[in-house]
């Protein structure tokens, strides 16, 4: 399972479109993105964010300290820049 976090969504559709993956998460902000991770825990293979919002996810460590909580591993995650 992948998730990705892109706040636009038409490039969040073409992303999904190019992606072949029978299941990808998209969603557009932070506290979806934690309340998502919260809902699946271990299954996210990786995450793939747009590079603004994953500075800010793991300036803050969000991310890190939910992970620590719940007790799961940190997935994988992989920054997506676009102009």
């Amino acid at each position: 399972m992948i998730l990705l976090i892109e706040p636009f969504r038409k490039r969040r559709k073409k992303l999904c479109d190019l992606l072949s993956r029978e299941r990808i998460i998209g969603v557009d902000s932070i506290p979806e993105t934690l309340e998502m991770v919260c809902k699946f825990k271990n299954n996210f293979e990786i995450i793939i964010a747009n590079i603004h919002l994953l500075y800010e996810i793991l300036s803050r460590e969000t991310l890190f300290r939910l992970c620590n909580k719940l007790y799961i591993d940190i997935p994988p995650l992989l920054g997506l820049y676009t102009r």
